[in-house]
């Protein structure tokens, strides 16, 4: 072969893998906009589409000027969509299909400045928006009359020197208000209905490091000093369940990134690590949950603005869906920033740099995820094993299909097939468990047998005793011992 050959040849080879490499990166970036779910080794699984964009809604043409980077959306009990028009200094008022209602750009003659979070009181009807530019709570009654207005809490146990800067806020049935604090490492702070500091709430746990754990016991006190400090990630917004729950979410934290929150501030959602961690473009991207919301099933939807998906979870932690992506097309975000869901399971997702808000409705599949997985927190097996059932029927590597028709077999006492469900399912700790009742099953039916094989192996154990007892009480010897003492 002549070199000239050969150097085409290496020129061909180097263009096919070009190519090669050209297709994969389109198809990954055509996958980041596709629906998927995630297997037991948290890798992605294809799976039907499970929201489409039914709507996008911007208030242009009923607004004087358009939405200006918005922060916060709010869904109050008429299901009106409230929006804290952040850089538009105003509060805004629409309808689920986008006809404007209202529009708040000042309380107690102050402009509102740079407002990021609204609140709308169920039982009163009373609105609350955090208004962070001017370091202030405004709570106003339904007519838009003046309430109250809250300004920096006085406590000592918060200093001369504290900035109270309230970005977010949710209010309980008491009247006591959660507010997220810029990025204040204490938690929500609690007050109460007359402004009055409670508390801090709900703070993060610093994440175990064994780097700082070596640098406490081995480096000096000077240079433990000189070390950063470690701070745990603040909130950075807030759900409040009809229950009393507070579901919570944390843009910066590593793990146990979305909690559930009881009045005692306890977390009773699985602690684990929630999203995905991803390489795109040769960079490493991490999840940053902005906001959460909970639907009439239970289904916890939480939007992750660094990648501009949605990411939905049963009560155990499970995920359901996952669908979004970056881009300007519909159904993907520029920089999502909020997200609600009405009575009919759809959700709204306001963008902060498109300044619109996306309505998307979910599909079949979707809805009989949904129905599926609230009908297996309810104890409700076998109607939810039907359900799963038409799921797999959509989706065979739907892996929570599986462990709910596993489920309703190890309820039926169908050990053997929960156990082939559960391998499906990747659950071992299910599958464990079918295993051991099987056992016992056979145990019981077996269990003559059992007692006769035990009896019959401590006869034969008592024999051999007995014959080794005889043997040295008769000082048996070897063949031939006798003749060579004689």
């Amino acid at each position: 072969m002549s070199r000239k050959t050969q150097l085409k040849r290496w020129a061909a080879g180097l263009t096919l893998l070009l190519a090669i490499a050209s297709l994969a990166g389109k198809a990954e970036g055509a996958a980041q906009y596709m629906s998927y779910t995630l297997d037991w080794r948290n890798r992605r699984v294809a799976a039907p589409l499970g929201y489409v964009v039914e709507d996008v809604l911007t208030g242009i043409g009923q607004l004087e000027e358009p939405m200006r980077a918005p922060q916060d959306l709010f869904l109050d009990r008429e299901e009106n969509l409230w929006i804290a028009d952040t850089d538009g200094n105003r509060i805004i008022k629409m309808t689920r299909t986008g006809e404007v209602l209202l529009t708040i750009t000042e309380a107690d003659g102050v402009p509102l400045f740079g407002p990021q979070g609204v609140f709308v009181d169920d039982q009163t009807g009373e609105i609350y928006i955090a208004d962070t530019g001017n370091k202030r709570i405004v709570r106003l009654n339904p007519d838009l009359s003046v309430n109250k207005i809250y300004g920096a809490p006085k406590s000592l146990k918060l200093g001369p020197d504290f900035n109270f800067q309230p970005t977010k806020i949710v209010v309980d049935k008491s009247g006591n208000m959660f507010i997220v604090n810029g990025g204040d490492f204490h938690g929500f702070l609690q007050m109460d209905s007359r402004g009055r500091f409670r508390q801090w709430f709900g703070a993060n746990k610093v994440p175990f490091s064994i780097t700082r754990v070596l640098t406490r016991i081995f480096a000096s006190e000077q240079q433990r000093q000189q070390l950063t400090r470690v701070l745990p990630p603040p909130p950075s917004n807030a759900f409040l369940h009809p229950s009393g729950y507070m579901y919570v979410t944390s843009a910066f934290a590593t793990t146990s990134q979305i909690k559930k929150l009881n009045a005692v501030g306890s977390n009773s959602f699985p602690e684990q690590f929630y999203g995905e961690v991803r390489v795109e473009n040769w960079t490493l991207v991490r999840p940053q949950f902005v906001d959460v919301a909970v639907d009439q099933n239970d289904i916890v939807s939480a939007l992750d603005a660094n990648t501009g998906r949605v990411y939905q979870y049963d009560q155990d932690g499970n995920t359901l869906l996952v669908f979004g992506g970056q881009g300007d097309q519909r159904g993907v975000f520029k920089y999502p920033s909020s997200l609600v869901v009405d009575s009919r399971g759809w959700l709204y997702v306001l963008d902060n740099q498109r300044n619109d808000i996306q309505v998307f409705r979910p599909t079949e599949f979707a809805q009989l995820v949904h129905r599926a997985s609230d009908l297996y927190y309810k104890g409700e097996y076998q109607a939810a094993a039907e359900l799963w059932r038409r799921v797999l029927d959509m989706n065979t590597n739907y892996e929570l299909a599986h462990k709910g028709i596993a489920r309703n077999y190890y309820k039926d006492g169908e050990y053997r097939k929960a156990m082939i469900e559960y391998r499906l399912a990747h659950d071992k700790a299910g599958y464990s468990m079918a295993f051991a009742e099987l056992r016992k099953e056979w145990a019981r039916a077996h269990f003559p047998l059992l007692i006769g094989l035990v009896l019959l192996t401590i006869l034969v154990l008592v024999g051999i005793g007995v014959a080794i007892t005889l043997y040295v009480r008769a000082g048996w010897r070897r063949p031939g011992q006798a003749v060579e003492e004689a």
